[in-house]
């Protein structure tokens, strides 16, 4: 008997070994965007997904290559922003809180405050020839790769201390470097601007406040092309022709809006198209709020002619945009739950990941045809961090995930799912204030 026994506990113990186990991230979420050949990489509070198709192929027949994870080493899954170097050949992820993950051809490297970095929060990435700029919470860093060495080495920091005050405050927010390799820095105190060349030169430090009084604010937003430097501010976009001692510089706010439009990002394209998101970004929360039903403005610069997409029309998806890049002459567009989206000239096309629309679950329960539904709500009056995101079902290897903006559902904060004899789902809210825009009883 003891013999049995034995041996049908090694067979369990095998059947458990021999088990595949998947972990599902939200990927719907996304902070930024890389493009390398046929390969598109973004990145989100789940990890980092690869998917990849031809160029003038529609972005939503694109193929899932992989997703990327802490399972697979990275240092964290809230990835806030991708670089491509090309001196390394690798691909840089910069994390919200745990430093930087690189991917690349001799594996997972992790780089830390042990190996360089002033901070574990990475704010921007940027490539110079063979320098790799990096600013963080608590200065910027710069790095290099050594011929024969696989690793990057640090080269200097910079930071208000060792600048003697030049740079006036260590949290770089954002980072942008214009054609004449000016460094534009955004800092809680405002933004400072040094040529690439000087940056050991305390003298060669600048603020733009000695040209512009731009209002200081948390969400400082920056992009360059050829011609241009825009800097987004208070719900005003200000533009320069590339050089701050000009005092020339033009403001443009939406025309439409009767108030204020907090802007989520900017990007100046290769033919001098202005894009401008709109919405009010809660990082305690990781969410935007709506000011108005408009996401999008494009300006012309060549005309001033000014063109606006409101959610959910014209193609454009119902969540707001938190980053705008250009691959190819096309500007691709994160969102902050459709996924990744680029717009042709003519229509929106969506790679929207097939996954589930949250990572904080409430509760599970299968219908009577053996699809899987998943809540996300909370007891409580408010919305949670990566939660309050309405239901998510699975069935056959595919997700359906419904909401207030998408579906009858009344509520976001669902806190049970029942299923009747007839396979009706009933979804339960929390008794919410109708200010959050969601409603309590029963869907």
């Amino acid at each position: 008997m003891r013999k049995v026994l034995f041996v049908g506990l090694i067979l369990i113990n095998a059947l458990l070994y021999g088990q595949t186990w998947q972990t599902i991230n939200n990927v719907n979420h996304v902070y930024d965007i890389e493009k390398a050949g046929n390969s598109i990489y973004f990145s989100s509070w789940g990890g980092v997904m690869e998917i990849s198709g031809m160029e003038n192929q529609n972005l939503a027949f694109y193929s899932e290559i992989r997703q990327i994870s802490t399972g697979d080493g990275l240092l964290s899954n809230d990835i806030r922003n991708l670089a491509m170097i090309d001196v390394s050949q690798s691909l840089w992820l910069g994390s919200s809180y745990d430093g930087i993950s690189i991917i690349s051809d001799a594996g997972l490297q992790n780089l830390g405050t042990d190996l360089g970095l002033p901070s574990l929060r990475v704010n921007r990435i940027i490539e110079s020839d063979s320098q790799i700029l990096v600013a963080t919470a608590q200065g910027l860093s710069m790095f290099y790769y050594l011929s024969g060495v696989q690793f990057p080495l640090m080269l200097h920091q910079y930071n208000t201390v060792n600048t003697g005050g030049a740079l006036p405050h260590n949290n770089i927010s954002d980072m942008v470097l214009t054609g004449d390799n000016l460094l534009f820095l955004a800092h809680d105190l405002g933004i400072t601007y040094v040529h690439l060349d000087s940056l050991e030169v305390n003298s060669a430090w600048h603020s733009l406040s000695e040209h512009i009084a731009i209002p200081v604010s948390d969400n400082l937003r920056m992009s360059s092309n050829e011609d241009y430097i825009a800097i987004a501010s208070n719900s005003s976009v200000y533009l320069n022709v590339n050089d701050p001692s000009v005092d020339a510089w033009e403001i443009i706010r939406p025309t439409l809006s009767n108030g204020s439009w907090d802007i989520s990002a900017i990007h100046l394209s290769s033919d001098n198209q202005l894009w401008i998101a709109f919405g009010d970004w809660n990082e305690d929360v990781l969410i935007y709020n709506n000011q108005s039903d408009y996401l999008l403005m494009k300006v012309d610069l060549a005309t001033m002619q000014e063109r606006y997409w409101k959610r959910n029309t014209e193609g454009l998806g119902y969540n707001h945009i938190s980053r705008i890049k250009e691959f190819g002459g096309k500007p691709y567009f994160c969102t902050w739950g459709d996924g990744i989206a680029r717009y042709d000239g003519n229509s929106w096309q969506y790679y929207n990941p097939d996954n589930i629309a949250f990572p904080k679950i409430t509760m599970s329960i299968a219908d009577n045809e053996s699809t899987v539904w998943f809540a996300s709500g909370i007891i409580g009056d408010y919305v949670v961090r990566k939660g309050t995101l309405g239901v998510s079902s699975y069935k056959d290897g595919h997700w359906t995930s419904l909401n207030r903006d998408n579906s009858p559902l009344h509520s976001n904060n669902i806190l049970s799912v029942a299923v009747d004899a007839r396979n009706r789902k009933w979804f339960g809210a929390w008794d919410t204030s109708p200010s959050t825009g969601n409603l309590h009883g029963v869907t």
